[in-house]
Parts: C-alpha cells; structure tokens; sequence
C-alpha cells in the first residue's frame, strides 16, 4: 500500500507542478482580472425578486465549478464563497461578485452592503461607495500584524537553528489595516483566539470553518493499532509558516512515520533534503487532493494529524482529517480546541514535538479509537455545513443591526448594544449577553449620574488577571503597541510641550510599552518613572519598551519602574509632568486617582490626559448593557471634565469619536497646566 500511495503521489505532484506553471502564466496575463459575475440568485425557489444589492469581493471561480467536479474539493473557500453568496440572497440581497485581486474595479451600481476580503481593492471600492453602504471586512486568518511577526520569528528561529535565511513565506500585505479601519464590522473564519488578535477592532464576529458532509469513516473499519506509529502532516504552502521544519526536526530523532501531504517550497527542500529523502521513517507524498482515493488511503493509514503551523484563521486541512477520524494535534495558534480529543503543542517546539509523538503512539488501539469517534462526532457537531451556514447568517444579522443602530443615531442620545465580556476575553453580544448579563453584572457599583466610580478589590484582581492575560498570553505576547501610535496622533506629536524641560516625569498605568516612548522625544527630562501593578510582568514581555529598565535598548534613557495601583501610590516626590492615557477605567476607586494625581503633581506641573467620555445621559444605560472583566469602571463625562477644567490650565484639547465593541464615543486628548489655586481663591 505504502508504494501505492507514493506512485500516486509521484503522478499527482508531477501534474501539479505542470498546473502550477499554466497557472502563473495565466495569473500574470489576467493580472487576477477575472471577470465579474453579476446579479447572482442561487435560490433554489424565487417567489418574488430581491431589492437590495451587495457587492463581494472574493473568489469567482467557485461558479463556474459543480459540485461533482473534483476540483470542488481542493479548497473549502470554494464552497465558502457559494454559501456566503446563498446567504446573502436569504437575506435579500442580488450578489455582484469579484476577485478580491482586481484592483482596478469600480462599482458603477448603488450597493447596500460591500463584504471584502484581503486589502487589495477595499479601499479603492470604498470610495466608490454612497456613504451609507455598509462595509465588512471578511477574514480567513489572524490579524496581519499578528501573523507576520510569528512568520518572523518562525524564520528567525530557523536562522538560529540551521544558519540559513530562507525567503519568507504567507506574509501578508499590511493593506489589510486600511481595510479594516474603514470596515464597519469584521466577519472571519476563525475561533476565539483569531478573534483576540483583531482587539483593537470591532466587531470582530468569529465563524467556525466547516468540512463538508463525508461518509467514509462509518463505511470504513480502522485499523488503529498500526496506525498509531503514523503521524500526517496535511497542509498548504509556507512550509516554515506551518512548521513543517519543526517535525522534520523531530521525526529525524524518532521512530515513528510522518506523512508530508504538501508542497515543498524550493529553498526548503534544499536545507531539508536529506531528511525529505533519506529517513525510513519520513515519507514525502506530496499535495493530494481531498477526497480523491490517495487522499482516503493516507486517512485510512494515519492515526493522527499534527500541524505545529505559527498562525491560523481555523485550519480546514485538520477540521478535514478530523472528518475522517483522524486525531489533532495543532499549536495554539491553529484556534482549535482539541484537548478533549487531541494535543495541543504548548509550547510548540522541536522537543514538545518529540514527546507528543512518543506519548500519542503509546496509547491503546482502543483509546486510539475513542479519541478517533470524539473528532469525526465533533465535526459533525460544531464544524458542519448547517452550522456554517447559521453562525455566518447570524453574524452578518448581527453587524447589519449594529450598524443601523450607530447609523440611526442622529440625535444626542446613542445607541448601546448589549455586549458581554468575560474574564477569558471571551465575547457575546446582543440577546446572549442580554441573557448573561441577568447573572453577572456590575450593577452593584453603579451610581446615579456617576456610573461606576468605585469597585471593591476582588472586582478589580479580577480585572488584572484579565490585563494580564491580555498581554502575556497567546497572541498578548506578540504584540509591540497598544495604540500608542494613535495616542500620538490624537495629542499631535505632543507639540504642545515641544521643547520644555522636566526635572521628572512618571507615567501611570504605563502598560508593556509606554506613551513616554513617544512624549520622551518632545521633551528634556531628567528622571522618568514607570508605574503599573503589572509592572513586573510587563518586563518579561519580549517587546517591552523599557525592557532592561531603559526607554529603547542599550543606550536608551533609564527609568525607575514601580509595581502599585495608582490608587496606593504616594511618593516623597511630586513630578513636573504626569501622564494618564487610557488609565482610569482599569482602576478601583475614581477618587483615589484624582486625589493622587494631583497630590503627585509639582506646582506648575503639566498632565497630559486621555480617556473615552460617558456622556452622562449614557451612563446608566452603559453599566445595564455592557460588563466588560477588563474595565471595571465606568465614569460619566461630567466628572473627567470637572475634574480637568477645575486643576488645570488647558494647553490643549481635542475630542475624537471612537469606535467601541458596544457603541461610538467621544474620547478625549487633553494637556494642562495645574492650576495654583490658593492664589486663584485670593484674586476672587
């Protein structure tokens, strides 16, 4: 069966590299123009016409491809893009459809909703657009940011390991960021973690990917006491993206049979050639496609499917394999959460690899075959076509009433959907939080007029282990910013204190990276403090700025770093200049802050200060609608702006609308100078 299987192979690689040579020639003469498909209705009845219109840019070779044709199965986007179209005509809408890579479209038609993926031509359809038109933004991965700096490293890592620098693979263009800053909404094809890595955004809507109906594996009987020493790796290209390095690496110290079912990049080949063709135990099949018979012998022969890849929407290649039994084994990254039937690689290196491996091909036949059930019922359960079909209905219901909400409000009153944030960074939103938030709510600390001024402190060590695992988690720990580049914006550069001298400085709640990497470049100071309770945390993050205690590396400014809520902090020393940017609803007591800061603040000191603003006539309704674990407390705007204008000497301000998870609020960019009110109380 073995020579079966890799004759096969041979042929299908073989047609494959012929495929791929017409295919990039046919690439570079369309320029991926692929033309335009019209006013596409796949109901299968059409009792009466559709009056609203959507434009969406994807891929248009799926309708032109049956079901029955066996290309229908080389990739689950093909059956994506036909079912989102489907949808979209439930709800009403006829369909244009476009290749995501045709730049040079322009919408001549009036569109009620634009769904676009990939930042190739979203922005440029977005101008074209009536301002009305509702925007989403349709991701199949993480967020790009996220995904090219864990490439990076992946390669990095190789570097370090083989001494070679190979060309990067799956990076993807940072057009992606316009994209999403225009969007109304983000839908993807992804799970919680993929949904974590876009928090800078919202709404961010997660939909599970689906394998599509199979029967094979109650047809088949498994033969799982040889199967345990087999291991598949099953995936697409970017075979360091995918970390099929990594398993290589392994496998040449074990045993145990690995099944490469991919292509191989040309330079990879090169530094892995040795173990792609020399090892018993390493068997390079090459792209098989699903379905077909190669692809239901290499199922039928492997227990189990590992994918130690750096970065993942959702993996269809493993939801696939887990339709046919086969057990994951994914890393974290991959955003599926297989602990109940598979191994998660944490962390997802060379010797965790190994001892996976080893402890997965010690198991019982029999407890290979439970495990194997568990997959193929969980797919029929939660990763289905009708589940597909229902959660990405439902997602784009819930972006389509979010917008008519923030769209509707002309008045001065605005709209708060429901949203529910648990202490696991895990999100509802509309009558599912309405529902949880009947059983967890912050109502207790609520104040008329106020808001949520004051928690108790096991409220608050809730909210820090929610900070801290923000940071210092899962995709936390790759991140280099927490839109400090935005603060700096918002304040101008900081040119309003362009050039002044400080004795000393400290910024509260500073967080991993710091504002004051951007305020120090303004400004002459001679001493710079840091204060966070999660400070020493904060050191260990592979991009904090002030790693090493030093604003920048080396040679960079020293700064004092001091672990306490701002609310227990009272110095010997008071400061020239204090900085509170996006503080004060991670505290616990609203007046404690206020009362410090200005206790800390020198004669003539200057604070620069950001935070949203409640307007007050939202307050109450906020703290009924919304419980975010994070952000326990909730001020109304009246209290900031007192609290502001009756210290302090405005040098600047400026009010910016900003989108939130639950509505749209102002925030607020003010520098002053506090104000010497014994000698203000003597002129009255």
């Amino acid at each position: 069966m073995l020579n079966y299987i890799k004759g096969k192979a041979r042929k299908i690689e073989f047609l494959h590299k012929i495929w791929r040579i017409i295919n990039s020639i046919i690439k570079r003469i369309t320029q991926a123009s692929h033309k335009p498909i019209y006013s596409l209705d796949l109901r299968l009845e059409k009792p009466e016409p559709l009056e609203k219109r959507a434009l969406f840019s994807y891929i248009v070779h799926p309708f032109s491809l049956s079901n029955d044709n066996p290309s229908f199965h080389r990739h689950i986007n093909i059956w994506h893009a036909q079912e989102v179209v489907r949808i979209l005509n439930e709800l009403g809408y006829l369909v244009d459809i476009i290749d995501y890579r045709y730049e040079r479209f322009i919408p001549s038609k009036n569109y009620n909703l634009f769904i676009g993926h990939g930042g190739f031509n979203f922005e440029n359809i977005s101008n074209h657009l009536d301002e009305n038109t509702l925007k989403i933004y349709f991701t199949t991965g993480n967020y790009w940011e996220f995904r090219n700096k864990a490439n990076s490293a992946r390669f990095e890592a190789l570097k370090e390991r083989k001494g070679v620098c190979l060309p990067p693979d799956r990076l993807q263009t940072p057009a992606e960021e316009k994209a999403l800053l225009i969007a109304d909404g983000v839908i993807g094809i992804g799970s919680e973690f993929s949904r974590k890595t876009y928090k800078d955004f919202s709404p961010v809507i997660m939909v599970n990917v689906n394998a599509m109906y199979d029967n094979h594996y109650e047809q088949k009987d498994k033969d799982f006491e040889k199967g345990k020493e087999h291991f598949l790796y099953f995936a697409g290209q970017g075979n360091v993206h995918k970390g099929l390095d990594l398993l290589l690496d392994a496998f040449v110290d074990l045993k145990q049979n690995l099944w490469i079912c991919s292509y191989i990049d040309k330079e990879f080949e090169e530094v892995y050639k040795e173990a792609l063709y020399n090892y018993p135990n390493i068997h390079l099949v090459g792209p098989i496609l699903p379905r077909s018979d190669t692809f239901y012998k290499i199922m039928d022969t492997c227990n189990f499917v590992i994918l130690p890849s750096c970065s993942e929407g959702q993996p269809h290649s493993i939801v696939e394999c887990m339709n046919q039994g086969v057990i994951p084994i994914v890393s974290l990254p991959c955003g599926l959460n297989v602990i109940q039937y598979g191994e998660i690689l944490e962390p997802c290196t060379i010797g965790e690899i190994k001892t996976v491996v080893r402890k997965l091909s010690g198991l019982n036949p029999l407890k290979c075959k439970e495990l194997s059930i568990k997959a193929r019922e969980t797919v029929k359960r939660d990763f289905s076509e009708a589940v597909f079909h229902k959660n990405m209905k439902n997602a784009l219901l819930d972006i389509i009433s979010y917008s008519k909400s923030i769209q509707s409000d002309r008045s001065n009153r605005t709209i708060i959907n429901p949203m529910f944030v648990d202490e696991h960074h895990n999100v509802v939103y509309f009558e599912e939080a309405i529902h949880t938030l009947k059983k967890d709510n912050d109502l207790l600390y609520f104040k008329e007029g106020q808001g949520i001024v004051e928690v108790n402190q096991l409220r608050w060590e809730n909210a820090q282990r929610y900070e801290r695992r923000s940071w210092m988690e899962a995709g936390g720990l790759n991140r280099r910013e927490d839109r400090n580049k935005t603060h700096k914006e918002g304040f101008e550069n900081y040119l309003a204190i362009k050039g002044r001298y400080f004795r000393n400085s400290i910024e509260l709640g500073c967080g991993p990276f710091t504002n004051m990497q951007h305020i120090i470049k303004q400004i002459h100071c001679e001493k710079v403090a840091l204060l966070d309770p999660l400070i020493e945390d904060y050191l260990k993050h592979p991009y904090c700025t002030y790693k090493g205690k030093r604003l920048g590396r080396w040679f960079g400014k020293k700064v004092e770093t001091i672990a306490l809520p701002v609310e227990e902090y009272l110095p010997e020393e008071q400061f020239d200049l204090v900085v509170v940017i996006n503080v004060l609803e991670h505290c616990f007591s609203v007046s404690k802050i206020f009362e410090h800061i200005l206790s800390i603040t020198a004669p003539k000191g200057i604070i620069i200060f950001h935070d949203k603003l409640i307007a007050d006539h939202m307050i109450d309704e906020l703290v009924h609608k919304v419980y975010d674990t994070g952000h326990p407390l909730r001020i109304s705007e009246s209290i900031i702006k007192n609290f502001l204008s009756e210290n302090y000497l405005e040098l600047f301000l400026k009010t910016v609308p900003a989108k939130t998870a639950f509505s749209t609020l102002d925030t607020i960019y003010f520098i002053g100078e506090k104000r010497d009110l014994s000698i203000e109380r003597k002129m009255l």
